[in-house]
C-alpha cells in the first residue's frame, strides 16, 4: 500500500526571463515625423511607433503549503525591471529605441496541482494575479491591475528536502493607458491606439526547500 504523501511547507527562490505584450501604438497625422520624448529626456524622430515590453530578468520568492496529497496553496511575489522598446518607423526603415523602463511587481495567490504521485512530477497551477507597474519617466503609465495566471512545469526531487523546478507561465491582466498621451516636440495631432489587456510571459527556474510534516 502506498504511503500518503506528507503535508509539508515549501519555500523557494525563482529566477528567469519575463516578457510582456504591447502597451500602445501611435501615429502622427498629416505626415509629421516629430521627436517623441523618451526615458531620461532623450528622444527619437518617427512618424509612428509601437511601445512594447522587452524580455528581462525576473526574480521571485514563493511560499507553498500542501493541503492534500495532490494539491497545495501557493503565494508568491516576483520583481522585474523591464525595458519598454519603441518599434519606430523612420522614413522607410524600422528602428528600435529605448522608450521607458518599468519596475513590475507581480503578486500571485492560488493553487498548484500535482499531475502524478511520483517523487518527481509535472504540475499545473492557477492564480489570481496583481501586477503593479512603476515607470521611471512617464508617471501616467503607473498603475496596478488585476488578472489571472496559468502555469505548467516540472519538479525534480533531489533530496527529501530539496528540489528543482522548471516552470512556464502566462498571465493576463487589465491595462489602463487610455488617458496617456505620448509627448512629442512639436506637439502634433495623433492617432492613438491603446491596449486594454497586458499578457505576461515567464520562463523560470526555481530552487525549492521543503520542511515540516
Amino acid at each position: 500500500v502506498r504511503e500518503p504523501l506528507p503535508r509539508q511547507w515549501h519555500l523557494g527562490l525563482e529566477f528567469g526571463l519575463q516578457g510582456a505584450s504591447d502597451l500602445f501604438r501611435v501615429e502622427a497625422l498629416d505626415g509629421f515625423s516629430p521627436q517623441w520624448e523618451s526615458i531620461g529626456g532623450g528622444g527619437f524622430n518617427a512618424s509612428r511607433f509601437s511601445a512594447t515590453f522587452d524580455q528581462d530578468f525576473s526574480l521571485g520568492l514563493f511560499f507553498q503549503k500542501d493541503m492534500g496529497e495532490m494539491w497545495a496553496l501557493r503565494a508568491e511575489v516576483g520583481v522585474s525591471r523591464m525595458d519598454v522598446i519603441a518599434e519606430a518607423l523612420s522614413g522607410q526603415t524600422g528602428e528600435l529605441y529605448l522608450y521607458e523602463r518599468v519596475d513590475m511587481v507581480n503578486l500571485g495567490v492560488g493553487a498548484e496541482f500535482r499531475l502524478t504521485r511520483a517523487p518527481s512530477y509535472p504540475f499545473a497551477g492557477i492564480a489570481i494575479l496583481v501586477s503593479s507597474l512603476s515607470p521611471a519617466t512617464f508617471d501616467d503609465l503607473a498603475q496596478t491591475n488585476l488578472g489571472g495566471r496559468l502555469s505548467l512545469g516540472y519538479l525534480q526531487k533531489i533530496t527529501p528536502e530539496l528540489a528543482l523546478r522548471l516552470e512556464g507561465r502566462v498571465g493576463l491582466t487589465t491595462l489602463d493607458v487610455d488617458d496617456y498621451h505620448p509627448p512629442s516636440e512639436p506637439a502634433v495631432e495623433v492617432d492613438y491606439d491603446p491596449e486594454s489587456t497586458l499578457v505576461i510571459f515567464e520562463l523560470l527556474l526555481a530552487i525549492q526547500a521543503s520542511f515540516g510534516g
